[in-house]
């Protein structure tokens, strides 16, 4: 049983920080701290609902209700794949729908901020899929399971941003937002997710 809850502890933690993210969002008012929480509300809320819906659909994954997945040890799998997809459905579209509302909240409607909430989304996909994928890397079971988990949670788990890049725009007035380069946070970036990748990509075993 211990092993089924750290199956699950992962999205877990995203929904977790899903949340923080976007409570946070409403009391700062700085305009890289806003988009930084906005983009964490918004990849960590998709993930976690594509996770569930993947776990569902296919009965694979942290969540699945058969094998090693978090769900196993219950009953009636077949009950709670149906379940786990509802859920997972409903949070998905729940996400996109908040992540849409808070970035209007942000950019507000014209064409600059759409071409603003364009680079913003699919920026965020491309880079999030690229680091997955670097990360998936070191893992030590083999390409398959970097493939299944790199598109399940990430390519396939963020797929909602296409939705917030590409739908209609608002009839709302424009809000100023402007945010200069970061070199020194590029820079930060990079360290941090090529330390994520060297010392977590390769699965860290406790004894």
């Amino acid at each position: 049983m211990p092993g089924h809850l750290v199956a699950m502890a992962g999205t877990t933690v995203d929904v977790v920080v899903a949340a923080l993210a976007y409570l946070a969002r409403h009391i700062v008012h700085t305009p890289l701290l806003r988009r930084a929480l906005w983009i964490t509300f918004t990849v960590k809320a998709m993930v976690a609902a594509g996770y569930r819906l993947f776990s569902g659909v296919l009965g694979l994954g942290d969540w699945s209700p058969v094998g090693d997945g978090g769900l196993a040890p219950l009953r009636h799998p077949w009950l709670q794949r149906f379940a786990l997809t509802a859920l997972g459905l409903v949070a998905y579209i729940g996400a996109i729908r908040l992540a849409n509302r808070s970035i209007d909240a942000m950019l507000g409607g014209g064409a600059a901020a759409r071409a603003t909430r364009m680079r913003m989304a699919m920026t965020v996909y491309r880079i999030g899929g690229a680091g997955a994928l670097l990360v998936g890397l070191f893992n030590p079971h083999g390409l398959v399971i970097t493939l299944i988990s790199v598109v399940a949670s990430t390519f396939s788990g963020t797929a909602g941003l296409f939705n917030v890049a590409y739908r209609s725009t608002p009839a709302i007035p424009p809000r100023p937002l402007a945010i200069g380069r970061h070199p020194a946070l590029l820079i930060a970036g990079a360290v941090v997710m090529a330390a994520f990748a060297a010392v977590l990509g390769s699965t860290v075993y406790l004894r």
